[in-house]
């Protein structure tokens, strides 16, 4: 995919009144995949579940898989189907409960497919899912560069003890895919519940061991590519992505957008931070209803007190310089913070942090050197910044300072203050 640098990142309704006014993303995802799948359904030969057919694929190689319940018949073409069906084979013992299996047998299915040889996605605790055996990748990725034919399945397991099995194939370096799932009945029989045929409109494999992939459309309204990572990540990294970066974030603040320091808060708003920095603190979710409520331009009002606390327990700033710096009525003693439902981005796209490193400094505190990566521009280094930290002796820390380190063309993704601009 091409992208156009005069615009990197495309709009999307996230910017639409219905967004805005406290629609969620994710039921806005909700409406978007039902609204997809009705298209699709209605011209493209899928049927719902009481239907005979969901995909219809590769017409001239398919076979209907012997292998069903009674509500449903998958079309899945000959290759895969034997493919998913040995797959099954090799733990179909291990099956007792259809609905769910417990994490230490999902690990031991997933040892037996490495162990086989096959491609396959593991997930190990709370740390990012990496494709085992990919060797393989790399190997089938040098017949995509080459132009030459060639194939990949790759598996995944489930909940529930099934499996997904996402089937890429190369003809002469244009890309193709299957993605099939393969449930268990009450029988602790396989069928296939989904086979779904997709184009693939992009795929690239990265210098890092990421290899994306877009097997929807461009600018529909999701992340334009998946990935898999083709290593583990480093756990003790991510632990330290996971206190320190993760609780902040990207959106709706610009704590890691903007270069400052101790010595100079430039551009943060601290504003954008108190709720961010209170659920850190306190581990609850800010509850807006306690606070009084300015109609027009629209935010709430709180008292100095708990913001001055919240925020100075996170940074070393006097109450006066953060009260000259912050959007603080004086009259009222409160501060100005605006609701994330009143937030209007432009298009700010879902990004993904991984710590790198990490150095001590002689004065006490460390220093993190972040790389964010993007789905939507289909790469491992969309920005890179650096965030000190100082440890506290009971056990919690203070940010110190943020540095851009490193930007692509495309800049920094757009990000600006919550609050209404009358009384910034």
């Amino acid at each position: 995919m091409a992208f156009n640098p005069r615009h990197p990142f495309k709009q999307n309704l996230k910017t639409c009144p219905i967004y805005a006014n406290g629609i969620s993303k994710s039921l806005l995802w909700t409406v978007y995949f039902l609204l997809f799948t009705f298209l699709v359904c209605t011209g493209c030969g899928y049927q719902n579940h009481s239907g005979k057919v969901i995909c219809s694929v590769a017409r001239e190689t398919t076979i209907s898989s012997s292998v069903t319940n009674e509500d449903l018949s998958v079309s899945v073409p000959e290759e895969i189907a034997n493919n998913c069906m040995a797959i099954a084979d090799m733990y179909k013992d291990m099956i007792v409960n259809t609905q769910t299996v417990k994490d230490e047998t999902i690990e031991e299915i997933e040892a037996i497919l490495v162990n086989a040889g096959y491609p396959t996605v593991v997930k190990e605790g709370i740390y990012p899912e990496y494709l085992a055996n990919s060797e393989v990748l790399y190997d089938f990725w040098d017949q995509v560069t080459a132009k030459q034919d060639g194939e990949i399945g790759i598996v995944q397991v489930r909940e529930n003890g099934g499996f997904s099995y996402l089937y890429f194939r190369s003809v002469e370096g244009s890309g193709q895919c299957y993605s099939v799932f393969v449930d268990w009945n009450a029988d602790t029989e396989p069928y296939f519940s989904m086979c779904e045929e997709l184009p693939v409109y992009d795929w690239e494999l990265t210098e890092n061991g990421t290899f994306y992939y877009q097997t929807y459309p461009p600018d529909c309204h999701y992340d334009d590519y998946a990935r898999l990572l083709l290593h583990p990540i480093d756990q003790a990294y991510y632990d330290l992505m996971l206190t320190y970066i993760e609780p902040i974030g990207y959106a709706q603040n610009n704590m890691f957008y903007c270069d400052w320091s101790e010595q100079d808060f430039g551009e943060l708003c601290f504003n954008d931070l108190f709720g961010y920095l209170y659920k850190l603190q306190t581990g609850r979710k800010l509850d807006l209803n306690q606070f009084s409520y300015n109609g027009v331009p629209w935010y709430y009002l709180i008292p100095r007190d708990l913001f001055e606390e919240t925020i100075t327990s996170y940074f070393s700033i006097t109450k006066e310089a953060l009260r000259n710096h912050a959007v603080y009525f004086e009259s009222q003693q409160e501060y100005a913070y605006a609701d994330n439902y009143l937030y209007f981005p432009d298009d700010i796209p879902d990004m993904i942090p991984m710590v790198t490193n990490r150095v001590d400094n002689p004065n006490g505190t460390f220093t993190l050197s972040v790389t964010v990566s993007s789905l939507e521009r289909k790469t491992d280094k969309l920005f890179c910044h650096e965030v000190t930290i100082r440890p506290l002796a009971d056990g919690g820390f203070q940010y110190v300072s943020n540095r851009i380190s490193y930007l692509t063309d495309y800049g920094l993704p757009p990000n600006y203050p919550r609050l209404p601009e009358e009384i910034r």
